[in-house]
Order: C-alpha cells, then sequence, then structure tokens
C-alpha cells in the first residue's frame, strides 16, 4: 500500500503505513493522508482498522497512468515501505509518483533490491509452478543501488539520500520464518487448502536447498540476510 498526505499532501504503503499515519496525526493536525492500494480487499480492510476523518483509503494501481493522473499535483509527500519491489514497471511507476506529486515534494521509498519470494518461485518443482499464474507479472530484476538512482533520476527526481547495506533478521526458529513467509505468499490464496501444508513443507525443502538462510548448529536459530536499499527523493 502506498500512502500519500496532503499538507495538505502524502501517500504512504507498506506494513508501516499505519505507524506513519499516526505520527503524522499527532505531530501536524493538518496533516491529511491517503493510502492507496490496487487491492479492493486491502482498502476495505484498512478502512475498517484506521479510517478516520484525516486517514483515506483508496483503490489506485500505482503502475496505472490514468488512474494516477486524477491526483495530478496533488500531493505534498508520498511515502512506500517495503512495496515496492513487488511492482513490475518501475520507471512508470515513478513517473506516475512524479506527476502526483506537487512542485518541491517528496518521496521516500524503502524496498529490496532482490525480492525473496519472487526468488524462491523461481526454483519450485513444476508441481507447484501451475499455480504461480501471475509470476511474470512480478517484478523478477535485479538491481543496483546506482541503477535504482538511475530509474529515479530519469523519472526527473533529485536524489537527496540513498542508502543500502545488507541487514539480517533472526528468527526463532523455522516455522517462524514459515509463517511470515506465509504471510506475504499468495501462494496460499492461490492453492486449495489442502495442499497447504505440503506447499509449506516444499517451501522449507527449498530454502535449504538453495541455502537461502543460515542455521545455527547450536540454538535452531535461523538468520536471513536481506538487501534493502532506501531512497529520499525531492520534485524540483
Amino acid at each position: 500500500m502506498y500512502c500519500v498526505s496532503e499538507c495538505p499532501g502524502m501517500a504512504v504503503a507498506g506494513p508501516y503505513s499505519a505507524f506513519v499515519f499516526c505520527r503524522l496525526q499527532l505531530n501536524n493536525e493538518d496533516v491529511q493522508t491517503v493510502g492507496v492500494d490496487k487491492s479492493i480487499e486491502m482498502i476495505e480492510f484498512a478502512k475498517k482498522t484506521y479510517g478516520c476523518s484525516k486517514m483515506d483509503f483508496k483503490v489506485l494501481d500505482i503502475e496505472n497512468a490514468h488512474d494516477c493522473s486524477f491526483y495530478s499535483h496533488r500531493f505534498n509527500k508520498i511515502f512506500s515501505f517495503f512495496c515496492f519491489h513487488w511492482v513490475h514497471n518501475k520507471v512508470d511507476s515513478l513517473l506516475n509518483m512524479h506527476l502526483m506529486l506537487k512542485s518541491g515534494g517528496e518521496i521516500l521509498v524503502n524496498f529490496m533490491l532482490i525480492n525473496p519470494l519472487v526468488e524462491l518461485y523461481k526454483c519450485m518443482d513444476t508441481e507447484w509452478q501451475i499455480y504461480i499464474k501471475d509470476i511474470k507479472q512480478m517484478s523478477q530484476n535485479v538491481y543496483s543501488p546506482d541503477e535504482i538512482k538511475d530509474i529515479f533520476t530519469k523519472a526527473g527526481f533529485r536524489i537527496i539520500h540513498l542508502e543500502s547495506s545488507v541487514k539480517k533478521y533472526t528468527f526463532p526458529d523455522f516455522s517462524s520464518l514459515l509463517s511470515a513467509v506465509k504471510a506475504v505468499d499468495v501462494m496460499y490464496s492461490i492453492l486449495p487448502q489442502h495442499l497447504h501444508d505440503r506447499y509449506s513443507m516444499h517451501v522449507k525443502d527449498k530454502i535449504c536447498e538453495r541455502q537461502m538462510v543460515q542455521i545455527c548448529p547450536i540454538t535452531g536459530k535461523i538468520i536471513k540476510a536481506y538487501l534493502p536499499i532506501t531512497v529520499h527523493a525531492v520534485k524540483d
């Protein structure tokens, strides 16, 4: 989900959107925030959970230039946290966000340079590949920080700050890792319920086979390395 803020203008996306919404409201009574997502179900959930007079939620596909044109030059800030790596057409999406910002508006985007789920989907056995109908629509490109900087610049943004470094997250055990994967894995919404457990075992096997994590032989804790990037840019 993307969050657009109107100060009077802003937009926010990702799992930390609600936190950003609340901080904005606490720090600035004049802030009007709009959360956007292309999923009707996600928007309905957000409305019921976080909706209030200063927080609105709209269905919007950030890759759709026609839909985004209705918000031309409307927002002062756009935020996106841990969801831009799911966007297939990053160039057009950034052009759309540039259009939606007012002159002097800022964008703050944090996302994964390498989408670990897409990497996992690529090595699935044929039995499971038949269920991954939308795999080609997912972002499968791997970018370097310099390439990301170039994409933002070509979209018309001036980079204020760009930062990327390898991070590590430790899970207490493998079941915790699998639960985290399940929370964002669209396969569970595609597969019949009776295949979920077997699919989870296949995911575990592939993670081990491809050495996607480190397992502590003493504690059994799972260490997952990931590569996020944060970009802060402005529309001059």
